[in-house]
């Protein structure tokens, strides 16, 4: 995503300036009417290590990626709704983590023969069936979307 659609890439992470190395974002809070940063909270190095497999790689920030379509391109806001592609692709995988929790709690009671004993957490699993559902959904949306315009 890096190479191909860069601008996603800077909105899902809410990236506004070029960062080497980059790192990840785990929550930030931002202005939208002024489109930057507020307060954030990042794994340093993260962004790099994750988009090219090395800890000191350069991520190119909307405003730098913004200034090259202008470019070459012309005139015009190349900027996708970053709020809305931050958001889904943190529920993507937020939604992915809790499945990954709730098998690995279901493996706990499993492999500790609780089942039966703890059979009240069990009404915990039916809520579980949305999550793959939900990842899809806003995966999905947070890939069309972040190809705008």
């Amino acid at each position: 995503m890096v190479e191909v659609q860069p601008m996603k890439m800077a909105a899902a992470e809410a990236l506004w300036n070029s960062v080497n190395p980059a790192p990840l974002s785990l929550l930030t809070i931002g202005d939208l009417s002024q489109r930057r940063e507020i307060w954030s909270l990042r794994l340093p190095n993260a962004l790099s290590l994750f988009a090219f497999n090395q800890l000191f790689r350069e991520v190119k920030g909307i405003y730098d990626l913004q200034a090259e379509y202008e470019a070459k391109y012309g005139p015009g806001d190349y900027i996708p709704p970053v709020a809305f592609v931050y958001g889904s692709f943190r529920a993507m995988v937020g939604a992915g983590f809790l499945m990954r929790a709730l098998a690995l709690y279901a493996l706990f009671l499993i492999m500790g023969e609780a089942v039966v004993q703890r059979s009240s957490a069990l009404k915990l699993f039916p809520f579980g069936i949305f999550l793959p559902y939900l990842a899809n959904t806003t995966g999905w949306l947070m890939t069309e979307i972040g190809r705008v315009p």
